[in-house]
This record gives C-alpha cells, structure tokens and sequence, in this order.
C-alpha cells in the first residue's frame, strides 16, 4: 500500500545516524483537510510521523517546521512493550519519495533603529 502525504513540517525535523553511519530523518507532518460535514464545510487536521532514509535525508537538507512537502510512502506499525509491560503501538509512514514544496519564511532579525521610517 503506497501513501501519499501532501502537509506541513509541524515539529523540527531530528536526524540520527546508525552506528554504520546510515541516515535516518524523522519529521512530523500536519495535514489540513476541509470536508462537508452535513452540507456545511469543516476543517480536520491529522498528524503523521515520517520517517526517511539514506540518501534521501540529504536532499531534505534544511527542511524546517512550517516547510510544505509531500511525501510518498508505505505505512508501518510498530509494536513494542514499554517499561510497565503494557503493548504499545505506533505508526508511522516509510517514505520513498519526499521532497520539499516551499519554504516557509525565515524572520530575519531586524533591528529598528535601522528603519527608514
């Protein structure tokens, strides 16, 4: 089953690196849909984690939160026991393409002193 993920970067991205030295990138993605909900129009928001491989995390090199991207992928669950022996359960999606759509602007610092006016 392919994915596909068109969203925001909603927390900031967190790169870690294997002890082999492989790459692994995980973002957080916030999906805003509007549907019609009994005639009337709703806004709903879904968040996603993704996580992103390799050679691929290189190209998402500066990715930042508020940046649009889409992402292709398969969708993973893991299940694992937690320190007090209770089932835990996460999902999560595996992308095989993602890309950066725009950027979200950057504040730069001004000072006002500078202003022309």
């Amino acid at each position: 089953i392919q994915t596909t993920l068109f969203g925001s970067i909603d927390a900031e991205p967190k790169i870690f690196k294997t002890d082999k030295g492989y790459l692994i990138l995980t973002l957080r993605v916030k999906v805003e849909q509007r549907k019609r909900v009994r005639g009337e129009f709703q806004d709903f928001k879904s968040w996603h984690t993704v996580k992103v491989f390799g050679d691929l995390c290189n190209e998402l090199k500066g990715a930042a939160v508020g940046d649009l991207i889409l992402v292709k992928g398969e969708p993973r669950r893991n299940k694992w026991t937690n320190k007090e022996g209770q089932d835990q359960v996460s999902q999560e999606i595996a992308a095989d393409h993602a890309e950066l759509i725009s950027t979200a602007p950057q504040e730069s610092p001004r000072d006002d002193e500078d202003l022309p006016f």
